[in-house]
């Protein structure tokens, strides 16, 4: 029997001559050499942070994070867009965790040695790069709180920071609470230039997630 398989419009169409014809969705492909998705908007934001399985997770455990990291940090009370001030409840101070995820195409940066602050010695991320953080009220919490991260833009975006859009949604990644230049993210990511404005201040020990299965 003669089978035949052609890609038409992201599907798997398979012609079995002499016979029926019937089509199966294209597989996932869970670790792109790009970015996965092209994020403009919010839409495009909220789908790619809940399909985690497109990036490599940097830490191989929860990290604890810095009591004043957690308390500057929270969904915004305020109307969009604002600066996120209180991400966390206030009774997770000192327990909050975090783990960091970044797409395929961060990789080589993101696990680069820091050069020392000469001029033109600093890492550079590519643009589209997305890097994610997954943050937790304490280390047994099984579901993430909020999610914070960061999209590589063109030059220009965001000359004081990177060129980075900063972006924060709720921890079923289904609303996008505040994205853009976010004055409080800026504020302490300006302090690394040397790693491309990306913090780093945590043990990076590259885990791949599974492929999602349908």
């Amino acid at each position: 029997m003669n089978v035949r398989k052609y890609i038409f419009a992201g599907v798997a169409i398979v012609v079995v001559v002499g016979a029926k014809v019937f089509a199966e969705p294209a597989a996932v492909v869970a670790m792109p050499t790009t970015s996965p998705v092209n994020v403009t908007t919010n839409a495009d934001l909220a789908r790619l942070v809940s399909r985690i399985w497109y990036f490599t997770r940097l830490t191989e455990k929860p990290v604890l994070m810095d009591p004043e990291v957690a308390m500057a940090c929270a969904p915004p009370q305020i109307q969009l867009p604002a600066n996120h001030v209180q991400l966390l409840p206030k009774k997770s101070a000192g327990n909050a965790v975090f783990q960091v995820y970044v797409t395929a195409d961060g990789m080589t940066a993101m696990t680069a040695k820091v050069p020392s602050a000469s001029p033109g010695s600093a890492i550079s991320f590519p643009i589209g790069v997305v890097i994610l953080k997954q943050k937790f009220t304490d280390p047994e919490a099984k579901s993430p709180v909020l999610y914070t991260g960061m999209i590589k833009r063109e030059k220009g975006f965001n000359p004081e920071c990177g060129d980075w859009e900063f972006f924060v949604v709720n921890g079923d990644a289904s609303a996008i609470l505040a994205r853009g230049r976010i004055e409080s993210c800026m504020d302490c990511h300006k302090s690394y230039p040397q790693s491309d404005f990306v913090t780093r201040d945590y043990p990076i020990k590259p885990v791949a997630m599974p492929e999602k299965k349908s």
